[in-house]
């Protein structure tokens, strides 16, 4: 431990300027590294200086730690090398050590400057040294209190940034309720809902514990900030600190516990084919094919636009099939990094490249033995990596990173995606070989607006789930914004109408009917842009805008990519519309 007396410096300093008075001769305090802390008459103003050249009796006071008595400075042997033994000032000294836990951190003197100073201390020589032992004991305690005083602070620092990872609101009370110690959330919660800016104003009760849930084994209690209560999930922990107890209160927002309930008793992992929503004959073909597919063990390639529920089906063909007491794991191939992405797929072993976990890592391919393995945004994986999953496909092992030990693997693979593949492999965007490997049994996603019948079934679903979900009574919807929500796009597809309902039971009031105001503004000025475009021809002036900025990009492939970018389209769409209207590769006007 190092105790510091620099640290506490002027209470140090106070300390020497009160002995002197009431001793009526001088006081010089110096550290372990003889640096002068305090000093008194000739010192009073020299403080925070070095006297390592100087004070030899002090330097063997700190080696030994033993009190030296010196009558005569600089004749005494241990001045012999001081370079100030024939001019020396003091007229006598005292020294004492300021010891802390077995160490010497420090050394308190009392000095005379005058012939009267040294008979004042001489004549009450005895008192006087008792007298230093007590300020040294002092001393060193204030030090070592300081010292576990900064270090509370320092934990409680660290305290600080631990709690405000966590996603729950964290309080630490006083056993008067007060607050000690809150993360970020708590701070949140108070001004949102309170209108505090200070937790440390707030007082904090806890009443009226209810009975067991079954979600994490939380208990409902009430929450009674400064005299309002809050019901609320958590948990409470006491924590003895010496003679008092502080509580750590660690509670969860209504709306998270509700979503965790939800999807540990409706969740993803119970899905069939028929939990997919859906009555349409669009829907009931997909449904049907899908179906036949999950019997078998070959690999399927999952296409449709984005939001048509793409991993829904994945999950369903893995819960229908033979598999379906296999795991099923599922991995973004366009969420995780390039640098990441390989080992999430196939592992690593301790020690195989800098930052990795000295345990290792078992990959998803592992993970998924004897079950499912779900590719989503398969077109989002790297050249580099495609050469490696081929390879898993055609050999059924996996080789974690630095590891030439094969796994063996028995998974079947659903992949999806929402680009045109057969254009990138065109491109050779895609490998061709690998292609084919996970296109073995395609089944395409219908995109919302080519199954309209399904959309008031679903509006209806969503609507109730949510308000299950949020614990309010189910809304009727009027005919008005029944109608608007039928007739929109849905471009987004199944996800943009689930959050779309979710949007509308948030703002809708309990009791009230969902009117035209509670739908999203996108929605209700659609038809405002109907309207306008109805007067255009917009498949001329889409054609018009491609061959323009064909024109100023230029028609190679790299070319083509930031055509796509400038009109807000991806590569593959901008394929398919230069094919609709008969526009070439070189950008001109075949029609």
């Amino acid at each position: 431990m190092n105790y510091s007396l620099m640290e506490i410096r002027e209470y140090v300093l106070k300390l020497a300027e009160v002995i002197s008075e009431v001793l009526r001769v001088d006081v010089e305090i110096v550290d372990c590294n003889l640096i002068r802390i305090a000093g008194t008459g000739r010192y009073k103003n020299k403080a925070c200086v070095s006297i390592q050249g100087e004070s030899f009796i002090y330097r063997k006071v700190l080696e030994t730690g033993k009190k030296q008595v010196v009558e005569n400075p600089g004749f005494h042997k241990l001045c012999k090398d001081c370079p100030k033994k024939n001019s020396c000032i003091e007229k006598f000294e005292c020294c004492t050590p300021i010891i802390v836990e077995n160490k010497v951190i420090g050394v308190i003197s009392l000095i005379s400057f005058t012939d009267m100073q040294k008979k004042i201390i001489i004549d009450k020589f005895k008192e006087y040294t008792e007298f230093l032992d007590k300020i040294s004991e002092l001393i060193g305690t204030k030090a070592k209190e300081h010292h576990y005083e900064m270090e509370r602070e320092g934990i409680a620092k660290q305290l600080q940034s631990i709690i405000n990872y966590i996603q729950d609101n964290v309080v630490v009370i006083d056993r008067e309720g007060y607050v000690l110690y809150n993360n970020h959330k708590f701070s949140e919660l108070l001004k949102g809902e309170f209108n505090i800016e200070d937790p440390k104003k707030v007082q904090i009760a806890i009443s009226d514990y209810g009975e067991r849930i079954i979600i994490d084994d939380l208990t409902q209690f009430n929450l009674r900030i400064n005299h309002i209560s809050k019901k609320v999930l958590g948990e409470i922990k006491d924590i003895h600190n010496g003679e008092t107890i502080d509580r750590v209160i660690i509670f969860r927002d209504m709306k998270r516990v509700h979503k965790t309930f939800y999807e540990q008793t409706e969740g993803k992992n119970l899905l069939d084919f028929n939990s997919i929503i859906g009555e349409s004959k669009e829907a009931l073909k997909v449904k049907s094919r899908a179906k036949k597919i999950a019997a078998g063990h070959a690999s399927v390639m999952v296409t449709g636009e984005s939001g048509t529920g793409k991993e829904l089906f994945a999950r369903a063909i893995h819960n229908e099939s033979p598999r379906r007491k296999g795991p099923f794991i599922a991995i973004n191939c366009g969420a995780i990094p390039d640098t990441l992405l390989e080992s999430e797929l196939f592992g690593y072993v301790p020690g195989a490249f800098s930052g990795a976990s000295k345990s290792g890592k078992i990959g998803k391919f592992e993970l998924a033995n004897k079950g499912t393995i779900f590719l989503d945004e398969i077109g989002d994986m790297p050249l580099h990596l495609q050469v490696k999953l081929l390879r898993v496909l055609q050999e059924k092992v996996v080789i974690p990173i630095g590891s030439n030990k094969p796994v063996q693997v028995d998974v079947r693979v659903i992949s999806a995606t929402n680009k045109d593949l057969d254009t990138m492999v065109r491109n050779g965007e895609f490998r061709e070989d690998l292609f084919y490997r996970l296109n073995v049994i395609p089944i395409e996603i219908p995109p919302l607006r080519k199954r309209t019948e399904d959309i008031p079934i679903m509006i209806n679903y969503f609507l109730e789930k949510y308000c299950r979900y949020y614990s309010i009574n189910t809304p009727k919807i009027a005919v008005e914004a029944m109608e608007l929500l039928n007739n929109y796009r849905w471009q987004g597809n199944v996800r943009e109408l689930e959050n779309t309902i979710e949007y509308i039971v948030n703002v809708i009031q309990e009791g009230r009917v969902v009117e035209l105001n509670h739908l999203p503004p996108r929605i209700t000025e659609y038809e405002k842009n109907i309207e306008i475009c109805e007067d255009l021809n917009i498949e001329k002036v889409e054609k018009q805008l491609i061959l323009k900025a064909i024109r100023e990009y230029g028609s190679s492939t790299e070319d083509k990519k930031k055509v796509a970018k400038a009109l807000g389209i991806s590569l593959a769409t901008l394929y398919r519309k230069m094919e609709k209207y008969n526009i070439s590769k070189s950008g001109t006007n075949l029609a």
